[in-house]
């Protein structure tokens, strides 16, 4: 799986703002997020309809992975995380997943990607 900067994507410009706004809450960068945001699957984004994560009249669409993929990126190495950040629980929130996914599994998501990435590419930024 590769996720990278997506300047100009209503979701990643949603998140890079809400980052910019709250450092307090939002420890790292904008795409650290985004990569646990395009780890979830079709099961944990609300329908095409629905709010803002799902896209449609709501807001910017998140694209699912399969969930033999997400499978397979969870058995690398994480911490064994029991409570989400508060960063966790406000993506879940603004991007209206509330109803689909629980913030300690875009936590864990998260955790995965920032324990065991490497650098793909440098312009636009993106990692494997």
């Amino acid at each position: 799986l590769i996720v990278a900067e997506r300047r100009g994507d209503p979701a990643f410009d949603r998140l890079t703002q809400l980052c910019t706004q709250d450092r307090k809450v939002y420890e790292y960068d904008p795409l650290w997020y985004w990569t646990a945001l395009c780890s979830l699957t079709a099961a944990q984004l609300p329908p095409t309809s629905g709010g803002p994560g799902g896209g449609g009249s709501g807001g910017p669409a998140l694209q699912p992975i399969g969930e033999d993929q997400q499978r397979k990126l969870l058995l690398l190495y994480h911490s064994d995380a029991t409570t989400a950040s508060r960063a966790c629980g406000r993506l879940v929130e603004e991007f209206g997943l509330a109803a689909t996914l629980e913030p300690l599994q875009l936590e864990r998501c998260l955790q995965v990607w920032i324990l065991n990435c490497f650098e793909h590419s440098d312009d636009p930024l993106g990692y494997s």
